[in-house]
C-alpha cells in the first residue's frame, strides 16, 4: 500500500511542478508546434530558450567551459557533459538537450546520483549537457521551476521545453535515471 501511496504522491508532484512551470514561463510565441507526453515520468511544458533561471549568485561570464569557472565535474569526450551550474553556460547550451540536477551535499540520494553522474556521464548522448546546480545556493532558481527538494532532475529538450521530471528515491540508479528521462546513448 505503501508504494501505491509513494507512486500517487509523486504523480501529484508532478502536475504540480509542470503547471508551476507552465504558469512561470508562459507558453512559446513562435510557430513551432510542441510536443505532449503522455507517459507519468514526462511532460511538456514551455521553456523559451532565450529565458534561463535567473540567479542571484556571481556567475562567470565566459562562453566556455575551458576558460570560465565552471569547472567540469566528469571528464568526457564521447559522453555527455557533467559541471556545475552556470547561467552564462546554461544560457549558451539552449539549443542543445539539458539537464538540471539540483544537489544538496547532506542528502544522501543526490550524493549517490552525483557520484553515478561522475562515473557514467560519458554513457549519455554527447550533445547532453547536465548542470549541478546547489539547492541551498539557488533557492531562486528552484523556485523557478517548483523545485521543492534536493535529488530532483529536470530535463529540457533542445527547444528549451521541460520534457521530464526525475526525483531521486532513497537508493537512486544511474539506470532508473535514463529510463524516467529517456536518455539513450
Amino acid at each position: 500500500m505503501s508504494i501505491k501511496l509513494i507512486a500517487a504522491a509523486g504523480i501529484v508532484l508532478l502536475v504540480v511542478i509542470v503547471g508551476i512551470s507552465t504558469a512561470l514561463v508562459g507558453t512559446r510565441q513562435d510557430s513551432q508546434p510542441t510536443e505532449e507526453r503522455t507517459t507519468v515520468s514526462t511532460s511538456t511544458s514551455t521553456v523559451p530558450a532565450e529565458q534561463t533561471p535567473k540567479s542571484s549568485s556571481s556567475t562567470s561570464t565566459k562562453k566556455t567551459t575551458t576558460t570560465s569557472k565552471n569547472p567540469s565535474l566528469a571528464a568526457s569526450s564521447t559522453g555527455a557533459s557533467y559541471e556545475e551550474f552556470s547561467e552564462a553556460v546554461f544560457r549558451a547550451a539552449s539549443s542543445k538537450p539539458r539537464i538540471l540536477f539540483f544537489y544538496d551535499s547532506t542528502h544522501a540520494p543526490s550524493v549517490a546520483l552525483d557520484s553515478q553522474l561522475r562515473t557514467r556521464a560519458s554513457e549519455l548522448p554527447h550533445d547532453l549537457h547536465i548542470y549541478r546546480i546547489t539547492l541551498a545556493t539557488h533557492k531562486d532558481i528552484a523556485e523557478q521551476f517548483g523545485v521543492t527538494q534536493p535529488g530532483t532532475v529536470l530535463k529540457f529538450d533542445s527547444n528549451s521545453q521541460l520534457a521530464g521530471i526525475y526525483i531521486a528515491p532513497d537508493n537512486p540508479t544511474f539506470d532508473s535515471l535514463i529510463t524516467t528521462l529517456a536518455l539513450k546513448h
